[in-house]
């Protein structure tokens, strides 16, 4: 009986030693992967800083191009009493291709500034300080929409509150 579990023994044994070892391929991938991925990572990201912005030169002597907006006719934001903001909007460009996005952009223009405009009370309206804070917001919006320095100038061509 003692030979037989000495056979079973070296039969174990031997089975050890006939094992396969396990293959390195997959951590050589894992480490080919990672590698790759390093590197296509520092390629991306080494350019991925602030390029330098080309300063479009406009000629001085041209005028800038008015764009009209339709009139804005919003509540005011007065939760005792109905009050309305009347405003009208014009925006000045340089270049006919400024003049076309501002045209197709008009929807989403209009949209932003009815909204700033909604939120707007009586108080925050009058005076010659907030006014320009107004306009100041409202170029801040339209170029949000068409992107920065896009507007030679913008006017409230008409103000007003009732």
């Amino acid at each position: 009986m003692s030979k037989d579990k000495d056979k079973d023994k070296d039969a174990a044994e031997g089975e050890e030693l006939d094992a396969p070892k396990p293959s390195k391929l997959p951590m050589l991938l894992a480490l080919v992967n990672i590698l790759a991925t390093g590197a296509v990572g520092y390629l991306v990201f080494a350019n991925a800083g602030p390029q330098p912005v080309e300063k479009e030169v406009i000629d001085p002597s041209i005028p800038p191009t008015p764009v009209p907006l339709d009139p804005f006719v919003v509540n005011l934001n007065e939760p005792k009493s109905s009050r309305y903001l009347k405003a009208t909007i014009e925006v000045e460009v340089h270049g006919e291709e400024r003049v076309a996005l501002i045209e197709s952009k008009k929807r989403a223009i209009r949209a932003d500034l009815l909204r700033y405009l909604s939120g707007l009370k009586v108080e925050d309206t009058t005076g010659e300080e907030k006014k320009l804070k107004i306009r100041d917001e409202l170029i801040a919006r339209v170029e949000k929409q068409t992107g920065a320095n896009t507007l030679a100038g913008l006017y409230l061509t008409e103000f007003v509150i009732q």
